[in-house]
């Protein structure tokens, strides 16, 4: 999987070894159903820009813990505080319903 449309492999490497770390420290959250990667990193079209040491993230990163718990706010934002990207993007963390994905593919569709 591509994170990023131009990011060099350095980056794209980088940014997998992030992203399973994050999926690591969320497998021990109670009630969690599913983790989604949101955003221009989810889809694959994260921004990038040169620098001297290869290329370097600009877009931020957007996790989403879904499950039917609100207790799941409060880890959202325990995991927010938690990881910290090294590539100097911002990360967030929130809490989805699993109602409110149905929601949206059904407006979509």
């Amino acid at each position: 999987m591509r994170y990023t449309e131009a990011g060099d492999a350095a980056l794209e490497r980088s940014l997998a070894e992030f992203m399973d770390a994050i999926v690591q420290r969320a497998r021990a959250i109670d009630g969690l159903e599913s983790l989604l990667l949101g955003g221009s990193l989810g889809r694959g079209e994260g921004t990038t820009v040169p620098g001297p040491d290869g290329d370097r993230l600009v877009s931020d990163v957007e996790i989403y813990l879904v499950g039917r718990s609100s207790s799941l706010r409060d880890a959202a934002r325990r995991l927010e505080a938690d990881v910290s990207s090294r590539h100097g993007a911002a990360v967030s963390a929130a809490w989805l319903h699993p109602d409110m994905l149905r929601g949206a593919r059904s407006e979509e569709h």
